[in-house]
């Protein structure tokens, strides 16, 4: 088949299609050196379904067509096995792409579920037991205000002073007292040393030790150890230790 025969064929069939190229400009009335044929298709299914078969009517000019034409048969195959008459024929192309089948997606899902819980479960453990950075800073104050209240006392009761005994959140801040008798003392809900309750502190709690500790050369009955305990609202428990000596 000629090249005008094969493009008549195109118009009878009524394929979208526009000529360019040399053979076009000389058409228009444009001398030119070169008589290449292209052509635009309209890329439809139902429009390249008739030019491919025309092609594979005619293997010899399916030849001439070149890399676009090749491209454009895909699957098509050319295949002249010298005894039947040449001609292409479609090549099934396997895809190597596949998306993900429902009981993969559902073990999926429970396998990123999984991790997530156990992740979570640590998340959470680890903040369950780690104090609030306010928090801690809040209960070290209260300890430090505490142990600062204590060393501050009389070690041995004043010439002529009486002490009250035994420290209690009543007579805490009105009455004489010496380290000693802070043995023992607790509150829950810090007070002040000059009574009454601090606003924010009603979670806290303190208790209060004091025994005699050698120092090197000072004896254990002229020196303490003092242990402030203070746990805060989520029951972590700190402590700040003093010394005091008789002097």
């Amino acid at each position: 088949m000629k090249i005008a025969e094969f493009l008549s064929s195109l118009s009878a069939g009524q394929e979208q299609f526009v000529l360019v190229g040399g053979m076009a400009v000389q058409l228009h009335g444009y001398m030119r050196s070169t008589f290449d044929i292209d052509l635009v298709l309209a890329m439809k299914g139902e429009n390249i379904e008739p030019f491919i078969e025309m092609w594979n009517q005619n293997p010899s000019l399916a030849k001439q067509g070149g890399a676009r034409v090749n491209n454009l048969m895909k699957p098509l195959e050319f295949v002249d096995d010298g005894v039947s008459p040449p001609a292409f024929q479609v090549v099934p192309v396997t895809s190597k792409q596949r998306g993900f089948s429902l009981i993969e997606l559902i073990v999926f899902i429970v396998i990123v579920s999984t991790a997530m819980i156990g992740i979570l479960s640590v998340m959470n453990l680890v903040n369950k037991n780690s104090a609030d950075p306010v928090i801690h800073k809040q209960a070290l104050a209260i300890a430090e205000s505490l142990l600062e209240e204590i060393e501050l006392q009389d070690f041995t009761a004043a010439s002529g002073a009486t002490s009250a005994g035994a420290v209690t959140a009543t007579n805490r801040s009105n009455s004489y007292h010496v380290i000693s008798e802070y043995q023992g003392f607790s509150m829950t809900g810090i007070t002040s040393v000059i009574g009454g309750s601090v606003q924010g502190l009603t979670g806290y709690s303190a208790s209060v030790a004091v025994q005699g500790q050698a120092l090197g050369g000072i004896p254990a009955t002229s020196a303490v150890q003092i242990t402030v305990t203070v746990t805060d609202p989520a029951g972590n428990k700190l402590q700040s230790v003093g010394y005091r000596a008789a002097y």
